[in-house]
């Protein structure tokens, strides 16, 4: 209770008042943390809801491509430089041509390859889940499992949605789509790695229910001979 120093008549007024002024606090406190957990969990479900309608679009799509490019600026805002490309993607495979490096897959393998070296670097399976590469953000396809997600604006032509991962021993600090409203794809996408650098990437020409050959997503040594097969 607190202390009253005043006329023991008029203490009892006092101390009604005193408990009256900080349950208030507190029944303030209160329903402003549950307004804030309320709007967090509508901000996780936009985040959620604006994806899958992406996902759902990409995916009932019999093929996607597009072109894409991406800068880099530090810290300071010094460009670090900048690189452009295509993309083709069907279901789980894809394909990214991005100036002498190619990266193929079919789902199961995945070639890199870099034309001025002559070689190819075989690997299986894809990207790990929670990689940031320009088919996952083309797709959208991010999961809750692996990033907290937000939707951090609706103004504009888009909706912008912000990524962090879980695991923090990722490279980046967090990741921020562009959705357009109109087309449900995403056209941008901004990602801060931990030194401090900004990769920004674009894209544009977006096509959906293209038709593109399954040969397409699969490196072919004999129709590149003399390039250097690596295991």
């Amino acid at each position: 209770m607190h202390k009253c120093n005043r006329p023991m008549r008029y203490c009892y007024t006092f101390d009604k008042f005193y408990k009256y002024f900080e349950m208030k606090k507190l029944y303030t406190f209160l329903a402003s943390f549950l307004i804030l957990g309320a709007s967090f969990a509508q901000s996780v479900a936009g985040a959620k809801a604006v994806l899958n309608k992406v996902n759902a679009k990409l995916k009932n799509s019999t093929g996607i491509s597009a072109s894409f490019s991406y800068s880099v600026k530090d810290r300071t805002g010094n460009s670090k430089g900048s690189s452009s490309g295509q993309i083709f993607i069907a279901g789980s495979k894809y394909h990214i041509v991005n100036g002498d490096n190619e990266i193929y897959s079919n789902g199961q393998k995945v070639w890199n390859y870099d034309k001025s070296a002559k070689e190819v670097n075989v690997s299986s399976g894809g990207a790990a889940s929670g990689d940031i590469n320009p088919d996952k953000i083309l797709s959208g396809n991010f999961s809750d499992a692996d990033f907290n997600l937000a939707l951090i604006s609706q103004a504009g032509s888009f909706d912008q949605i912000k990524l962090t991962p879980k695991d923090l021993r990722k490279n980046f600090k967090q990741v921020v789509l562009f959705v357009s409203k109109a087309q449900s794809v995403i056209s941008k996408a901004t990602v801060l790695d931990k030194s401090g650098n900004t990769t920004t990437f674009n894209l544009a020409n977006i096509k959906t229910n293209v038709n593109i050959p399954a040969s397409q997503f699969e490196f072919n040594p004999k129709a590149h001979p003399g390039v250097e097969v690596i295991d």
